[in-house]
């Protein structure tokens, strides 16, 4: 089956290789300050789009205000899973 989109890539990575990591955050460029696998970054970026689902009109616009790196991926993914409800 083909992907089509980002979702669909992250899903099917899930699926298939959940438990191998897909980001590694440093701290100050050197130390592992966390990690990220595919299972995980389904789990969250299903989460956020749900809450934008609970919380906004489809089409609506959202700000996005975030001070930490590591959650600025999640929430992209989340917002992308999103656009791709309908």
């Amino acid at each position: 089956m083909p992907i089509n989109s980002v979702t669909e890539l992250v899903r099917s990575r899930a699926d298939s290789h959940g438990d191998k990591r897909i980001y590694t955050f440093l701290k100050n460029g050197e130390t592992e300050a966390g990690q990220l696998n595919f299972a995980e970054v389904d789990r969250i970026s299903r989460t956020v789009a749900s809450t934008l689902q609970e919380t906004t009109a489809a089409g609506e616009r959202v700000l996005r205000v975030l001070a930490q790196p590591r959650i600025v991926h999640r929430s992209h993914l989340g917002m992308i899973g999103e656009r791709h409800r309908e």
